[in-house]
């Protein structure tokens, strides 16, 4: 990735800050959520509501995921509610992640799309940034590379 932007960009004015992150596996039918902590506050989830265009918070939901998550980690009980946040989001079948090649009147165009990753955006979106990337640089050397005749 590093190389390719800088191709692309013609900058060396930045490095890569390796993270590292560890998954748990949890045994338990005592409801389903998820818990991200952060620096300042942890976020729990979620919810997946097909077709549901509200962007309104509702208790009843914030209770469940309160409740499924203080399930999973008891200690959650005590901490102060801050904010909702209701999150809509693009669903397709599956991810489109590829590279379009569009022909207007005077040239043709290169398109990289990456989306509908629904509410796996978190879990999916190295492996997806990555090819995007891979994609981009693809586009470059095809339009580097045409000959002219």
């Amino acid at each position: 990735m590093t190389r390719a932007y800088d191709q692309f960009v013609g900058s060396f004015s930045w490095y890569t800050l390796r993270g590292s992150n560890i998954f748990m596996i949890v045994k338990s039918s005592r409801g389903s959520g998820y818990i991200i902590p952060g620096a300042f506050n942890v976020v729990l989830g979620g919810t997946h509501e097909n077709d549901d265009w509200n962007e309104n918070a509702d208790t009843r939901v914030r209770d469940t995921i309160r409740r499924n998550c203080t399930n999973l980690m008891p200690s959650l009980q005590d901490i102060k509610f801050s904010s909702d946040w209701i999150g809509l989001r693009p669903v397709r079948p599956t991810v489109r992640l590829e590279l379009e090649t569009v022909k207007s009147t005077k040239k043709k165009l290169m398109i990289v799309h990456n989306y509908g990753h629904a509410g796996s955006g978190v879990t999916l979106h190295w492996g997806c940034a990555k090819q995007a990337a891979r994609l981009v640089v693809q586009a470059i050397h095809a339009q580097t590379t045409t000959a002219k005749l």
